[in-house]
């Protein structure tokens, strides 16, 4: 996640991003998360032999992936991005009253 942050953070140029997106750096957060994922995954099943999926788990056939890390990152980057932004907006309205 801090990796994809501080990357939207670096093309938006501001680390605030997130309070007023663009589709843009929303689908370049999950984009980033999802790459990620793939490499890691990747890194972890292959290279690194630190686990192995179980026979029944969803694999993507060119990347190796399995199904539920991915979609585990397509679902998780958009509900920290509304959390993050809930709870700021929360803190403001609170340190403002």
């Amino acid at each position: 996640m801090f990796s994809a942050n501080f990357s939207n953070a670096s093309w938006s140029k501001s680390r605030q991003w997130f309070r007023r997106f663009n589709w843009w750096q929303l689908g370049s957060f999950i984009l980033v998360s999802v790459l990620i994922t793939v490499i890691f995954e990747a890194l972890a099943t292959g290279v690194l032999n630190l686990w192995e999926y179980a026979n029944t788990m969803p694999v993507l056939p060119f990347f190796g992936t399995g199904l539920l890390p991915l979609l585990q990152w397509l679902v998780i980057p958009p509900i920290i991005i509304w959390f993050v932004k809930r709870q700021l907006s929360d803190f403001r309205r609170t340190a403002s009253s």
